[in-house]
């Protein structure tokens, strides 16, 4: 049985801070590893993704189990953007 790939990814929060490493979904992504799955984190913060390019990258995976989105106060809007997109998709 093919393993399917789970995506954890944070959006860019509209903030004066510096982007940093989201703890949470790299802890998450390595006890989901340990279980087995295939699991990308999307720093979009990190990485200076917009959700449109954030959206291309996840539809772009074939063999995609589902997307865990972990959202600040700062990031809900471009969160609940990126949602409504992939709810359209499918």
């Amino acid at each position: 049985m093919e393993v399917r790939t789970i995506i954890l990814l944070t959006l860019s929060p509209n903030t004066h801070r510096t982007s940093e490493e989201n703890l949470g979904i790299a802890y998450l992504k390595g006890a989901l590893l340990k279980k087995g799955y295939d699991v990308e984190i999307i720093d979009a913060w990190l990485n200076e993704l917009s959700v449109d390019e954030v959206y291309d990258k996840i539809i772009s995976n074939n063999n995609l189990l589902f997307v865990g989105i972990s959202s600040y106060m700062s990031n809900t809007k471009p969160s609940l953007e990126l949602i409504s997109k992939i709810k359209q998709y499918d």
